[in-house]
């Protein structure tokens, strides 16, 4: 980063100089007031937007569970047994339907469990079902079936008229609207407004004129960057935003340490995959911390093993069982708000997640397609090897290599092991 900065860092101070020198200040400004009102119709939007996605995912795991009923009828043949049973149930609605599957079960566990049935029960059954106590002791499981795919065939076909009828791409559109052409133009003006305030001029041109006595020395070994270095402490003044690995943060920013300067908030992402030790410093410097991440994800993988380890401490802080994000979660406590929507994945890779791991809360926007997600179960022995940097699994590598076929264009693999990477690339 350093020796990317270093040509340019003179050029970009100027073109900063500039910038500020052409925002104009006004007191009487509304920008915020107006920025208010424009997030609240964002806010009432994304509502209906979030019921309709809600809508849109139910959809979805009802085709999901109608694909799953039709393979078991496939199975039973059940097409050949449907003009037999005389079902004649494709054209009633999906409320009806949904009585009928439920009359239908409670005869059925009645008479698996060899209990009598109740004259009233056998009364509703005939009623209800239109079929006499022999025909369903006989062929109720087929009748379950055919019933449960004219209900869930009835209730998709009604849950897409009702979503075509609400303009569901139309309200999108409108949204992203509302962000790209009011939202973002009034908080560039806040933004520089603010930034015009608050920044210190008299900084911006003493430090260029240290990078012109730095362009004077000549890059050494023990210092290749000596424009950075020399005005590295004015630069974290001018530009406030650094972003950084958790790892980085003693060896680039010392000064904080040293001055006992703090800083005014620290996000750290993906925490899961942050150790206790790495992220301690961050504490130290922080007025406020956000952690950001998620525990059902990938935790920090250390090498430290516990009986190497000579202090013993409560679990909730131990270096070798919990992460970051585990560890501040469990001592701490802070306030937390899950993110739930999710706009990555298809709809049938995330659901699976959705359910395994999330109780079904994750607001999923992307449609579902056939074929998105296969399963290859490689568990045929231990093949991970491990040297003092990373870990790779040769069996893994190989199943991977039989999907792709030798060929990476245009494909993504996910690793957490850089020599799995390094041995998959090859």
């Amino acid at each position: 980063m350093k020796n990317e900065l270093e040509p340019h860092i003179e050029e970009m101070l100027k073109e900063l100089e500039k910038e500020i020198s052409q925002i104009q200040l006004n007191e009487n400004s509304e920008e915020s007031i107006e920025l208010l009102k424009v997030i609240e119709e964002i806010n009432n939007k994304e509502n209906k937007l979030d019921e309709l996605i809600n809508q849109t995912n139910e959809l979805q795991e009802l085709e999901n569970q109608l694909r799953h009923v039709k393979k078991t009828s496939e199975a039973y043949n059940i097409k050949e047994y449907e003009e037999k049973l005389n079902m004649k149930y494709k054209t009633i609605n999906s409320e009806i339907l949904k009585k009928k599957i439920k009359q239908l079960a409670k005869v059925l566990i009645i008479l698996d469990e060899k209990e009598r049935i109740s004259l009233w029960e056998h009364i509703i059954s005939i009623f209800i079902l239109r079929k006499k106590l022999k025909q369903i002791e006989k062929d109720g499981i087929l009748m379950h079936l055919l019933l449960e795919e004219c209900y869930l065939t009835e209730l998709i076909e009604e849950r897409k008229s009702k979503l075509e009828s609400e303009n569901f791409e139309e309200l999108k559109i409108d949204i992203n609207e509302l962000y790209m052409q009011r939202c973002l133009p009034i908080s560039n003006i806040i933004l520089n407004k603010t930034i015009k305030k608050e920044i210190n001029m008299q900084l911006v041109n003493k430090t260029l004129e240290k990078i012109q006595l730095a362009k004077k020395e000549t890059p050494t070994k023990e210092n290749p960057t000596p424009i950075v270095s020399s005005i590295k402490n004015e630069l974290l003044q001018i530009y406030p935003v650094v972003l950084t690995t958790v790892d980085s943060v003693i060896s680039n920013y010392s000064s904080y340490f040293k001055c006992d300067s703090k800083v005014d908030y620290v996000i750290i992402d993906e925490a899961s995959q942050c150790d206790i030790l790495s992220a301690l410093p961050l504490l130290y410097l922080a007025k406020n911390i956000i952690v950001v991440g998620d525990e059902k994800q990938l935790s920090a993988i250390t090498n430290i093993k516990i009986e190497k380890l000579k202090n013993m401490v409560q679990d909730e802080y131990d270096y070798t069982k919990e992460n970051f994000l585990s560890s501040i979660s469990k001592t701490i406590k802070p306030i937390s708000k899950m993110l739930m929507e999710h706009y990555r994945c298809d709809y049938n890779i995330i659901n699976y997640c959705n359910k395994f791991f999330y109780e079904n809360k994750l607001k999923i926007y992307n449609d579902a397609k056939k074929g998105a997600m296969s399963l290859i179960n490689n568990n045929k022995g231990k093949y991970v090897e491990h040297d003092q940097k990373s870990y790779k699994n040769e069996r893994e590598i190989k199943c991977i290599n039989e999907q792709i076929q030798d060929d990476i264009t245009n494909k993504f693999i996910i690793t957490p092991f850089k020599r799995t990477s390094e041995h998959i690339k090859k």
